[in-house]
This record gives C-alpha cells, sequence and structure tokens, in this order.
C-alpha cells in the first residue's frame, strides 16, 4: 500500500513537473487594454499589457490580427515598450500609455511616450503601413479604480498616481532620494 501511495505522489510530481515544460508564454499573462477594429473591418489592433512576474515590470504591446481571431498568451507582433524603470508616467494597464489611429488608406499610426523604451516595432503588418509618432503624455493625475465581488457589496480599490514637484529626501543610508510621483491608494465598500 506504501509503494502505491509513493507511487502515485511521485506520478503526480511528475506530471506538474512535465506540465510545467508545456508553458510555453514563460509564466506570462496579457490583459487587454483596447481593441480597434479598422476601417475596412478586416483586422483589429489590440493594445495590452503583459506581465510576466515579480522580477519585470508590466510593459505595453500591440498585436495586429484577424477581427475575428482571439489574442493569444504572446508577445505584442507589432510594438512593445516599456516605462524603463520608471521614466514613464504608467497608463491604464500599468505600462506607459499609447494611442493608435487608423490613418487614410492602409496606414496606421502608433503614437508612444517620448521617453518610453522600445523593444519591437514593425514598420508593416499584412499590407498595412506602420508609423510611429512620439508624445509626451500628461503628466496630471491618473485615477484607476479596482472592484472585486460579485452582486452585493463589493470591495474596491482606488491607485491615483499624479505628478509631484521634485522632492529630495535624505536617506538613512546616506545620499538623496528622488521623489517624482505622489500615490494615493484608498480602499472602501461598495453596493451595487
Amino acid at each position: 500500500m506504501k509503494r502505491l501511495i509513493t507511487a502515485g505522489l511521485i506520478g503526480l510530481l511528475l506530471q506538474n513537473w512535465g506540465c510545467s515544460f508545456l508553458d510555453l508564454s514563460g509564466g506570462c499573462g496579457n490583459e487587454i487594454i483596447k481593441e480597434i477594429i479598422a476601417p475596412d473591418q478586416k483586422y483589429k489592433v489590440i493594445i495590452f499589457q503583459r506581465d510576466c512576474g515579480a522580477t519585470t515590470g508590466y510593459s505595453t504591446q500591440i498585436s495586429f490580427m484577424p477581427a475575428n481571431e482571439k489574442l493569444p498568451n504572446k508577445e505584442g507582433n507589432i510594438f512593445s515598450c516599456d516605462s524603463d524603470h520608471g521614466k514613464v508616467r504608467l497608463g491604464p494597464g500599468g505600462g506607459p500609455p499609447v494611442e493608435v489611429k487608423w490613418k487614410e488608406g492602409n496606414i496606421l499610426e502608433i503614437i508612444h511616450d517620448t521617453d518610453a523604451r522600445i523593444f519591437f516595432a514593425a514598420n508593416e503588418r499584412s499590407g498595412v503601413k506602420i508609423e510611429y509618432a512620439k508624445k509626451t503624455f500628461d503628466y496630471g493625475q491618473m485615477s484607476n479604480i479596482y472592484c472585486n465581488g460579485a452582486r452585493g457589496r463589493v470591495l474596491c480599490s482606488s491607485i491615483s498616481v499624479a505628478r509631484a514637484p521634485v522632492e529630495y529626501v535624505v536617506s538613512p543610508l546616506g545620499g538623496f532620494i528622488i521623489m517624482r510621483y505622489r500615490v494615493v491608494t484608498r480602499m472602501y465598500w461598495r453596493t451595487q
């Protein structure tokens, strides 16, 4: 009986170990921020946040695909950027903000923050030309509200980030710390 239980436990461990190699996403996940359908309705552009765990920051990525397809758990196929260790204000998904516009003909314009660190930027996809523009996004107040729960009472938290004047604070370890942002977090119950 002991051998049977031991064999069963070893089998479960091997199964879990084997399945971990099949996770081709590398432990990453995508969260869709916005979908923009092309004027001809054939294609769509998906702006999404990609999160690859605690040791990496969020990145903003863009994929171009047929309008009837779903976003796979892969990197963006036309654009990828991050905040370059906090040099850029974070957008709605936790990575740098971007804007996408369809222009006349088969031209797609991607507007990204001037200070964003660009990892990948395609010039063309499926016959659509891709143009890029830089912009300094408004560093005013930004607020995200997240609520968890179903019907009835739900727990919500709001996170507000505002650009603050640069402050120099003496660190207990010596040297200075530059404070660039003011973050306010609030948690509350809401009835739906």
